[in-house]
């Protein structure tokens, strides 16, 4: 809901596209972003996404102009389509003050089945826009079926956002319905302001409790360990070098679990399949009554840690032959083959810290002699630097 900020004095509202995956959300987003918002302050914002499949919203802030003599900030967003982040979509389009429903007007028979997600989710309606997207590719459009077909009495916009048109159209009808909206109520309380906080407010929002009781996926090589970390476990602090992306976290017992939002699989072994790479003898999957799958590691030190502490202790070439152990292992085409070369080393840190190009720094204080003896043996390259 729209709100007066007290420290600006702005009108805020919140404009939400919403649809099914592969609709036009994000598209209509980025051509709004690149053209008609294009001279004013603001950048788009997609937290975590990978190409154009949208993790938590896409984002863009921007200053609106005036109404009645108040000055307007408008929250454009667009929400993930996927299934498996339907709590967090909800979390969005509640806080919507106009919500523009794209639809694929390729395809009329999802429509409906489109209307429904989004009542499902509770979300207000009477601040509704619908946009025909991907019109170019249809013969024929008649806006007034596609309405009568919804059994709502709302504007609708046809568009191509590919080719930018109807785009503009589109936002504008809906920053009218919102505005209007918020002169009728305005809320006391703010929301979370900027794309940083309302992910963190989602996240928090999203903190799964442990399970009381799960079982193992898979291969059920230390049950007993697992399940005693149940109920020593707590939320962590500090997010491993190697935990999953946007991962919730826990600690206990020497192990680490971790769970994401989208970890909800209908059968085990659609778990075990999924979550393959991560399955190992230093990780196990697990899944409760629900389909939540949690991933239990053990919590040991990465490759860099223990090869720091080698140093540290004057165990040089020890250092050097966990080095060329692990290199070695990280080429063997069976993959996991890394676990086996030490069974104290955490695969996916060693592979974070030194071979895909991490953000973590590589130590400055590594010995030259030990650099060199790599650079001789041609492993690990990104340790070379022997100047």
């Amino acid at each position: 809901m729209a709100y007066l900020d007290a420290r600006t004095g702005e009108l805020v509202i919140r404009v939400v596209y919403d649809g099914a995956p592969s609709a036009g959300k994000s598209t209509n987003v980025r051509r709004l972003h690149e053209g008609l918002l294009a001279t004013r302050e603001g950048a788009l914002e997609s937290p975590d996404s990978v190409g154009r499949r949208t993790e938590w919203f896409d984002w863009r802030e921007f200053f609106g102009g005036y109404v009645e003599g108040i000055p307007l900030r408008c929250e454009l967003l667009s929400v993930p389509g996927q299934r498996s982040l339907a709590a967090r979509r909800a979390h969005v389009l509640a806080e919507a003050d106009a919500i523009v429903l794209v639809l694929d007007a390729t395809r009329p028979e999802t429509h409906r089945e489109s209307l429904d997600a989004l009542v499902a989710t509770g979300a207000a309606v009477d601040g509704l826009v619908v946009q025909l997207n991907k019109s170019d590719r249809v013969n024929e459009l008649d806006p007034d079926a596609a309405r009568q077909g919804l059994t709502l009495e709302v504007p609708v916009v046809v568009a191509s956002a590919e080719r930018d048109e109807g785009v503009s159209a589109t936002f504008l009808a809906a920053v009218r319905v919102a505005t209007t909206r918020a002169r009728r109520a305005l809320a006391t309380r703010a929301r979370a302001r900027g794309a940083d906080a309302l992910r963190d407010e989602l996240r928090e929002r999203e903190r799964p409790t442990l399970p009381t009781a799960w079982r193992l996926v898979g291969d059920a090589t230390y049950e007993p360990t697992a399940r005693r970390v149940v109920p020593r476990a707590v939320p962590s602090t500090e997010r491993r070098a190697w935990a999953p992306l946007d991962a919730h976290e826990w600690e206990g017992a020497g192990h680490v679990v971790h769970h994401r939002a989208e970890w909800v699989f209908e059968t085990p072994e659609a778990a075990e399949r999924e979550l393959l790479e991560l399955v190992g003898p230093h990780r196990v999957v697990l899944i409760d009554g629900r389909g939540r799958a949690f991933v239990l590691t053990r919590d040991a030190p990465t490759l860099l840690e223990e090869v720091m502490s080698c140093v540290a202790l004057g165990a040089e070439q020890v250092a050097l032959e966990r080095l060329v152990e692990a290199w070695d292992a990280l080429r063997d085409e069976r993959g996991r083959a890394a676990v086996r070369a030490s069974a104290t080393v955490c695969v996916d840190g060693v592979w974070r810290h030194l071979a895909l190009g991490s953000a973590s720094r590589v130590p400055a204080d590594l010995p030259s002699s030990l650099r060199s003896e790599l650079f001789e043996r041609h492993v690990w390259p990104d340790l070379w630097d022997v100047g």
